[in-house]
């Protein structure tokens, strides 16, 4: 898991989040992606956490988050792999708009999920590392 923290926003016009991707299609592949916001009131960010959804920080639903004039997104990405290996995305893209106007903007901060067959902190038998929970 990692966390993506945006520029605070300029104007007087709130931002409508539309999606969240990886940047590269094609750096994804084995890989399940989760997205969702930070609302305002988390303390500290999620980083090198396991598991889907992340305990202890209260999560909200991506499409059609709203970010004030002045605040920034601070977006939760969880990943975890269908098979044993290591996979890195480099980049995350959002998709938002402003009224009627779209934006797209591309941070660089990654990700990298790393699964094997040898887990000392899975709680399951034969759990891969990095394991998103049924129905997240």
């Amino acid at each position: 898991m990692t966390s993506v923290i945006t520029g605070e926003l300029n104007g007087d016009a709130p931002a409508v989040i539309d999606s969240v991707e990886q940047a590269d299609a094609s750096q994804s592949t084995g890989l399940v992606l989760r997205y969702a916001a930070l609302p305002d009131e988390h303390v500290g960010l999620p980083g090198a956490i396991r598991g889907w959804p992340p305990e202890k920080y209260p999560l909200a639903p991506l499409r059609g988050y709203v970010v004030q004039p002045g605040h920034a997104l601070h977006l939760a990405v969880g990943g975890a792999s269908t098979t044993v290996g290591t996979y890195r995305v480099d980049a995350f893209t959002v998709r938002y708009h402003v009224g009627n106007e779209a934006f797209v903007a591309t941070f660089k901060q990654g990700l990298e999920v790393r699964s094997t067959t040898h887990c000392q902190v899975c709680r399951e038998p034969g759990q891969l590392a990095g394991r998103i929970a049924p129905g997240s």
